[in-house]
C-alpha cells in the first residue's frame, strides 16, 4: 500500500459500499493510525448529508489517508486527489440499485434520513419514484450519473445536460484506478484488496436491503423506473463495455 498516498472510495448508494468500506477500514495498517487523536486516519464525506459542514469535512479529508462516502465529482476535486492516490468505486445495474434504494427507504434505518410525512409503509414504489424533493432527487433520479458527473439536487429537463453529465461521469470512471461491479462483487473487492496490499476478502455483501423481499411494481411504476434510470443505464452500459468486457 505504500505506493499509494491515499485511498478514495466513491461510494454510490446501494452499490455494496458498506461492505467495501467496513472491510478496508478494518484493515487499514497500523502506521495509518493518528497517535495523537487515537483513531484511524479515515474521513467520511457525504456531499449531501454533511451540507453545512462539508467544508470542514473536506479539510479533514485532505489530512486523511482513507476517504469514503457519497461525495460527488466536484467534492472529490476539492479534496485534492493526487496522481499517486487510489480512487475506486463499485457500480450496480441501475434498476436493481433503485429498487434497493426503495427497500432501504422502507426500513427504520432508511426512514430516519427522510423528512417526509407519515410512515414509510404509506409509500408504494410508485409513490417513491414520484418524490422530487431536493434530497430524494439525488437518490432516485439517475443517481449514478448525478454523483459521478453532474449535480446531486439540480432539476434537469433537457437531454443535452444529461448527455454532458454522462460523458463527465464516464471520464471520471476512466480516471479511477479501479471500477468494480456488484454482480462480481467478491472477486472485484478481492482485486481491490490485492492492489492495496490488504487481506483477502472472504465475507459477504452486507447490504441490509437486498434480501427484504419483493414488492408490487405497477405498469406506471415500471415506466417511472425507466425514466429515473434512463441516463444511469447509458453510463452503466458504457462502463460494462469498458471495464467488464466479458459481461453484457
Amino acid at each position: 500500500m505504500a505506493k499509494f498516498r491515499k485511498i478514495f472510495f466513491v461510494h454510490i448508494p446501494k452499490c455494496a459500499g458498506s461492505t467495501v468500506y467496513s472491510h478496508i477500514a478494518r484493515h487499514i495498517p497500523e502506521r495509518w493510525w493518528d497517535k495523537l487523536l487515537k483513531r484511524r486516519k479515515h474521513t467520511i464525506v457525504h456531499t449531501r448529508f454533511h451540507n453545512a459542514a462539508i467544508e470542514t469535512r473536506i479539510v479533514k479529508a485532505r489530512q486523511s489517508k482513507f476517504i469514503s462516502g457519497h461525495f460527488d465529482n466536484a467534492t472529490l476535486f476539492k479534496m485534492e486527489p493526487h496522481i499517486n492516490d487510489f480512487i475506486f468505486t463499485f457500480l450496480r445495474s441501475p434498476e436493481s440499485r433503485l429498487r434497493s434504494a426503495y427497500r432501504f427507504f422502507c426500513s427504520n434505518q432508511g426512514w430516519k434520513w427522510v423528512d417526509l410525512p407519515g410512515h414509510w409503509s404509506d409509500y408504494s414504489y410508485e409513490d417513491y419514484l414520484r418524490l422530487d424533493s431536493r434530497n430524494q432527487r439525488a437518490a432516485i433520479d439517475n443517481a449514478i450519473v448525478r454523483q459521478l458527473g453532474g449535480e446531486l439536487i439540480q432539476s434537469v429537463e433537457d437531454e443535452h445536460t444529461w448527455l454532458q453529465w454522462v460523458d463527465i461521469g464516464f471520464a471520471a470512471l476512466k480516471n479511477m484506478q479501479y471500477v468494480g461491479f456488484q454482480h462480481r462483487f467478491s472477486d472485484d473487492l478481492d482485486e481491490v484488496c490485492r492492489r492495496l496490499g490488504l487481506p483477502h476478502f472472504s465475507g459477504a455483501n452486507k447490504n441490509i436491503s437486498q434480501n427484504q423481499g419483493e414488492f408490487d411494481i405497477s405498469t406506471v411504476a415500471e415506466n417511472l423506473e425507466s425514466q429515473k434510470t434512463r441516463w444511469d443505464r447509458v453510463l452503466y452500459e458504457r462502463a460494462l463495455a469498458e471495464f467488464c468486457k466479458d459481461t453484457k
